[in-house]
């Protein structure tokens, strides 16, 4: 029995990693690119992967920012702002793409407002602590929400964790004035 050496494995053509990496999740056009060339591949084989997959409907930036926008939105909750950020810096997209991605959120009625209310609730604060208001606007405007949702949504989340302070005080005073009779 012989031993033979171990062979490398044979390198994917661009073609194969395009589909690789279409298979894990969206890319757009100019991302897929970055990374097929990375990955060593010669600029006519990828312009010709990446052609061949747009010619079949595999690889559409607007299909991807619509995805993505609604991703970042819903999933991670992030605001415009940084939904934008995202699909033109780290994904690469157009930012005419990434409008129109938002502006079809905005259509189908997405709600800013509820998105950062949601968030604020999951956040504890003191409701006496005079920083409060600063910390939970700083934190959505962290990501992504616009300036007068921001102080909105913290202004009304600190009213309802004050209310809900007095009651629960005055919850606790009645229990006392229970005990004593």
């Amino acid at each position: 029995m012989s031993f033979r050496p171990p062979q490398k494995p044979p390198k994917m053509n661009a073609w194969n990693q395009a589909l690789g990496h279409l298979a894990r999740r969206d890319h757009g056009q100019k991302e897929l690119r970055e990374k097929l060339l990375q990955r060593g591949h010669s600029v006519a084989d990828t312009d010709e992967a990446i052609a061949a997959l747009i010619e079949r409907g595999w690889l559409n930036d607007a299909r991807t920012a619509q995805n993505m926008s609604e991703s970042l939105a819903k999933g991670r909750g992030y605001g415009p702002r940084k939904v934008m950020q995202t699909l033109v810096e780290r994904r690469k997209l157009s930012s005419s793409d990434a409008k129109a991605a938002l502006t079809n959120l905005d259509e189908q009625g997405h709600d800013w407002r509820a998105r950062a209310d949601l968030l604020l609730s999951r956040r504890r604060v003191r409701p006496d602590d005079p920083q409060a208001w600063g910390k939970l606007a700083r934190f959505l405007a962290s990501r992504g929400f616009p300036q007068n949702v921001c102080a909105e949504a913290a202004r009304d989340r600190l009213n309802t964790l004050k209310e809900e302070a007095a009651a629960g005080h005055a919850i606790e005073s009645d229990e006392d004035d229970d005990d004593e009779g």
